[in-house]
């Protein structure tokens, strides 16, 4: 649970380095927020009381935070970063409607270059932009820990679809990739050149990234040499017939594939019905994952 502005605190025992006060006090003097995530797990976030935003941020035990509601913005995105440059236990960070922008999300990038211990970032409408995604497959390049990195909501274009190809050029730690932002045809074109080459990432969503048939047979044309991928989602990407029976067909080579998502699709049903069938997806799984009747 998250405790808001102006709840009651939990008992503080550490000292704000910035005011030199503690427990309740401290509360008062620096409008603290306490983001709890689990007993003995404290994330505190300390405005000075000098007028100015100035934010502190010291991580105790945690290994998930959550900080959603914080109002974050690119100042605390910066301690945070801070913080991660020197933590080697948390495991689960996700940001989700901060306004941290490409500066706050730069600060974080440089951060995942030295962190060891960071699995999985979670980064949903913070309008992070090309220059953010820029950012990030800089630091992908460089990061040997993170394994999940959930883009959503956030404009980044072919620009930041390259950038984060050519981290997936390089990375050696990243399986999962969720990518929900229009980056078109070119964009997973670049994506699908970087999957020939990777050899770790295993998920890769795509859903409402506007690749249209191009995008679709250039991911195509990677399945046919890619063997660690397992599971590619990418409903409601505009594919049509041409598209869609590209995939078929590379499914038809692929020997690693377990799971491919091309509903909603203008091909229709029946090309993701063939391709459940060569991966021998049980009717009842596809009712489960796919959320459509056989």
């Amino acid at each position: 649970p998250t405790i808001p502005r102006g709840a009651s605190p939990i008992p503080q025992t550490k000292s704000c380095s910035k005011c030199k006060t503690s427990g309740e006090t401290m509360l008062g003097v620096c409008a603290l927020l306490i983001v709890v995530m689990a007993e003995g797990c404290v994330g505190r976030i300390c405005k000075a009381h000098r007028g100015e935003w100035s934010w502190k941020l010291e991580l105790t035990g945690c290994t998930t935070l959550d900080f959603k509601g914080t109002s974050m913005g690119a100042e605390g995105a910066r301690a945070l970063a801070k913080a991660l440059k020197t933590n080697a236990v948390l495991t689960t960070l996700d940001l989700y409607d901060l306004t941290i922008g490409a500066e706050g999300v730069r600060e974080l990038a440089e951060a995942l270059r030295v962190n060891l211990g960071l699995n999985a970032l979670y980064l949903r409408t913070n309008s992070i932009g090309a220059e953010g995604a820029r950012a990030l497959g800089t630091a992908l390049k460089f990061n040997t820990a993170l394994s999940t990195l959930y883009l959503r909501v956030d404009p980044i274009g072919t620009d930041g679809a390259h950038a984060l190809a050519e981290g997936l050029r390089y990375n050696a730690a990243l399986s999962t990739l969720y990518l929900r932002t229009s980056i078109g045809a070119q964009g997973a074109r670049v994506l699908a050149e970087a999957l020939k080459t990777n050899a770790v990432l295993s998920t890769l969503e795509l859903c409402f990234t506007s690749i249209g048939d191009e995008g679709a047979i250039a991911l195509a044309s990677a399945l046919e040499t890619n063997m660690v991928l397992t599971s590619l989602d990418i409903r409601d990407d505009s594919i049509g017939p041409e598209g869609a029976n590209a995939l078929l067909k590379a499914v038809k080579a692929n020997a690693a594939l377990v799971t491919v998502n091309i509903w909603s699709s203008s091909a229709g049903p029946d090309v993701q019905s063939a391709i459940d069938v060569v991966l021998h997806v049980p009717p009842k799984e596809r009712l489960l994952v796919f959320g459509t009747q056989d």
